[in-house]
């Protein structure tokens, strides 16, 4: 493994001194590109075309009601819980899933919590390691509030890492594609210009990962957005990448700063740091956690970036018309004058 990515960095920086990107070493670049992003996505992003369980209540559910249930999915060491965006349960109702020892709580959806019409979804997709989910559902509300109830479906998670090369033939690794696009940003000037590093898709499956409760390896998809939104190449993206889910975080990620500078570290639930966050001590904010922060910063700053080119583009637009009125006033008065 060290070898081969000695073999890749040796390459791209061939790239990176070279006299052109069109020759074999930029078709690599390419290359390295494309397989990057395709491991990314196949990590990030719920398969569309795995099998997938699916569990739900009635539409709408029940007043009352308690059920406790489990989906198993041999053969795979993680799993997708992604969650039907008309979810939506009463107040006095909950939708819990549970850990192998059927007591710790993974996660809680409570009723209030709607996903319905949100620009950002209140059910966020988990992530849980191993390959059964346990879940428990109870409604001892009465039948004044009537609500659509639950619906999640249920999948293997692929390519989060390889467990041996024979795997790397046929397999993608989201490990081994965060380190790919880490290289390119930093040995592949060419391909980064380009703006094609920085397409929505590739962002997007970034972010969804990134909001997964239970995810691992979110040290790197951190590391790895706060480096794509720091390029300068980001303004060559082919379409603008939207950073409101980011920013959403910012709420969360604030409060969890405060209770650990305020002494108040037990509440460790670590929602988007994944299960290694050492919660704090002494004060003193984790080192995930500061990235995280530094993350958040970053976005704030691109966001303000794109709003001054917005205003300066509609004054220049504004600046033109005017200028363009005037200039047909102006000729409008020499053929009356002619006249």
């Amino acid at each position: 493994m060290c070898a081969m990515q000695e073999v890749v960095r040796r390459q791209l920086n061939r790239t990176k001194t070279g006299s052109g990107s069109a020759g074999p070493t930029g078709h690599f670049s390419q290359l390295c590109l494309r397989h990057a992003t395709a491991d990314v996505l196949r990590a990030t992003e719920p398969s569309t075309t795995a099998e997938r369980r699916v569990r739900q209540s009635l539409h709408p559910h029940v007043s009352r009601a308690a059920v406790t249930d489990f989906v198993s999915v041999p053969g795979t060491r993680a799993l997708w819980v992604t969650f039907d965006p008309r979810c939506c349960l009463p107040r006095g109702a909950e939708l819990v899933f549970l850990g192998e020892d059927e007591r710790t709580v993974i996660a809680r959806f409570r009723g209030g919590e709607m996903s319905s019409g949100a620009r950002v979804p209140a059910w966020r997709p988990l992530v849980i390691h191993g390959s059964k989910v346990r879940y428990r559902f109870i409604c001892r509300c009465e039948a004044e509030e009537v609500c659509w109830g639950y619906r999640f479906h249920v999948q293997r998670v692929e390519g989060l890492h390889w467990r041996g090369e024979a795997e790397a033939a046929d397999k993608g690794s989201l490990e081994f594609g965060c380190w790919l696009l880490e290289l390119i940003l930093r040995d592949a000037p060419r391909v980064v210009e380009s703006g094609e590093v920085h397409s929505s898709q590739t962002f997007n499956g970034l972010v969804g990962y990134l909001r997964a409760r239970g995810a691992p390896y979110k040290h790197r998809i951190v590391a790895l957005l706060t480096r794509l939104l720091r390029s300068p190449a980001l303004r060559n993206a082919p379409e603008p990448v939207q950073t409101r889910a980011l920013s959403s975080l910012e709420g969360p990620v604030m409060q969890r700063c405060m209770a650990l500078l305020n002494g108040a570290g037990g509440d460790r639930r670590r929602r988007f740091l994944g299960d290694d966050d050492d919660g704090g001590r002494g004060g003193v904010l984790p080192p995930r956690l500061m990235r995280l922060v530094e993350l958040l910063t970053t976005v704030r700053a691109v966001e303000l970036d794109s709003a001054t080119r917005d205003s300066a583009a509609g004054g220049s637009a504004a600046a033109a018309g005017s200028a363009a009125a005037a200039a047909g006033s102006a000729a409008a008065a020499a053929g009356s004058a002619a006249a």
